[in-house]
């Protein structure tokens, strides 16, 4: 990087500004529907965060005592606590973008988004409302996939690989869920961000077995994780939002069965009528439809789906 470039880096109040502005810009993008021309800005985000020590924004105390700036791999103490703050969660929101984005775009995220995860002090379900494991987990589903799109026919090794792999992802994400269950049995009460990573680990396990054993509605795993999706939505509390869940509804909804879809369908209606036009719900919509039409004739998931209809959708 330019000596411009590691100034920027260094300066926690211009990084976060700039950062920003590529934030505030995929959000408009998202506020229309988020189907095209939001890559560039993810692009501009995760090139910046990439030169960033996760260690160093998220452990940094600016007035410890046992502050060590040699530690700090030549990064200086410009920024207020305030700035650090504000750019801690802008760096959220970029990470979240980058993950959820490699559904419809089919590449790998583009950023350690394991070694930022790993950070003690990195909480997204504080700020996104789904746990850091959930989101672990959807980021190597994007690897699995990219696994499965490279292997050529005949490819035996890759193939064993590739169910090895998802047997891991299944068994990191089923434990998790059990995890939320044991704790919610014991309190006697589900919080929001509890019933969200709940909801997302669940859509991210139908994605899982959708990359391994293919979109077979028919498939007994696939059915069983999609009634449990739909279940949790039937019996959702009515101040849990699931405007935040596009990206789980997405791949939920492409997958359930016909006689499921009425219900489906009528949930998205009236979420797309009450977000007034604004954000991605009528994209899912469009999305859902597009793959039951698709279903008719073949297999087909949410990524085939947006493949045909051509579009690129950042479901966030």
């Amino acid at each position: 990087m330019s000596e411009q470039g590691d100034e920027l880096i260094q300066d926690h109040t211009q990084l976060a500004e700039l950062l920003a502005c590529s934030v505030m810009l995929m959000s408009f993008e998202v506020a229309r529907g988020g189907e095209h021309d939001w890559l560039l800005h993810l692009n501009a985000i995760t090139s910046l965060m990439s030169n960033l020590s996760p260690e160093w924004i998220f452990s940094c105390q600016e007035h410890d005592a046992s502050f060590n700036k040699d530690s700090l791999a030549g990064f200086s103490d410009r920024g207020t606590s305030d700035d650090t703050g504000s750019l801690r969660f802008i760096i959220v929101t970029g990470l979240w973008f980058d993950i959820f984005s490699c559904l419809s775009t089919d590449r790998l995220p583009q950023l350690p988004y394991r070694k930022w995860l790993g950070i003690q002090d990195l909480h997204m379900a504080d700020l996104m409302g789904c746990e850091n494991w959930v989101l672990v987990a959807i980021g190597d589903l994007a690897h699995l996939a990219k696994c499965k799109d490279v292997q050529g026919p005949g490819e035996v090794e890759c193939t064993a690989e590739l169910l090895v792999q998802g047997e891991r992802i299944s068994t990191d994400l089923e434990n998790g869920i059990d995890k939320l269950e044991i704790a919610t049995k014991k309190s006697g009460k589900r919080s929001q961000k509890d019933w969200v990573s709940k909801f997302f680990a669940i859509a991210a396990l139908v994605l899982c077995h959708s990359i391994t054993l293919g979109p077979l509605l028919g498939s007994p795993s696939i059915r069983s994780t999609v009634g449990k999706a739909l279940t949790m939505l039937e019996y959702k509390e009515e101040s849990i939002s699931l405007t935040g869940s596009v990206w789980a509804l997405c791949i939920v909804g492409c997958m359930v069965c016909p006689p499921d879809r009425p219900y489906v369908e009528g949930l998205m209606v009236e979420l797309v009528n009450s977000s007034g036009g604004i954000g991605n719900s009528a994209t899912v919509l469009k999305i859902m439809r597009k793959c039951w039409e698709m279903q008719e004739v073949d297999q087909a998931d949410c990524r085939d789906a947006m493949l045909e209809l051509g579009i690129h959708a950042l479901l966030v």
